[in-house]
């Protein structure tokens, strides 16, 4: 699964966004329960960036892919030691936005 690690990171919350289009208007309290549970998994993903070794300059979980060889084209991802946090935090900040909280009000 690391080999492609970045990838699902990108990809999942897209994937979660389809997945929140989808559901019928009769079923509205489902959305932040399947925004949520998105996010948690987003997230618990997402510390498996921290088993790798950060004590080198060098990128860890890269991935390369050659998109239009003809024009150099590529698809690469990479995380250094700084760049690990600014993959980590954001994730952590939009699920604890997302937690329901008891003082919110009932709407009309």
């Amino acid at each position: 699964m690391s080999q492609y690690l970045l990838s699902v990171l990108i990809g999942l919350p897209l994937l979660a966004a389809l997945t929140v289009l989808c559901v019928p208007r009769k079923a509205v309290r489902a959305l932040p329960v399947l925004s949520v549970f998105a996010m948690l998994v987003e997230l618990l993903i997402s510390f498996v960036l921290l088993s790798g070794d950060f004590s080198s300059a060098r990128y860890q979980f890269v991935e390369r892919a050659v998109l239009v060889e003809k024009l150099g084209i590529q698809y690469a991802l990479g995380v250094d030691g700084i760049s690990l946090w600014l993959v980590l935090l954001p994730r952590l900040c939009r699920l604890s936005r997302c937690l329901p909280r008891g003082d919110r009000r009932p709407r009309g």
